[in-house]
């Protein structure tokens, strides 16, 4: 049978501790932070890709076809990346992968700023 409160060496019972609440851990609100700024991030690229190519071709087509490819890495990689990534360290995996994201969108602002923005450099990003 199994008690709630523990025993210690000297025969004086202690009740558990417990934890302390989730907002007090700094690992869970660097997770959580981190993943709001990525989610955020992303909300805002899924508007302004389209509007960004719409305002550099006049093509709705073009526009159209930036949305549509956001849908297409994760078509490709889901599967062979959940199999791999099972395998390897989850966090690491992650930091890397906001990281990657985070530099692939900062070269649009720089690639706008030197003048070679190009729709297949929007595309690939």
């Amino acid at each position: 049978m199994s008690t709630t409160k523990e025993t210690v060496a000297s025969g004086e019972e202690m009740t558990p501790k417990r934890p302390g609440p989730l907002w007090r851990n700094l690992d869970y609100m660097l997770l959580w932070g981190g993943q709001v700024v990525s989610n955020v991030g992303t909300q805002v690229s899924t508007l302004a890709f389209p509007l960004l190519i719409l305002a550099l071709t006049r093509s709705p087509a073009q526009a159209g076809l930036a949305g549509a490819l956001r849908a297409l890495p994760y078509l490709i990689f889901s599967l062979p990346a959940g199999a791999l990534i099972d395998r390897w360290d989850r966090k690491r995996v992650m930091i890397l992968c906001d990281i990657g994201r985070a530099i692939s969108m900062a070269s649009i602002p720089f690639a706008l700023a030197i003048g070679r923005l190009t729709v297949l450099h929007l595309f690939l990003v």
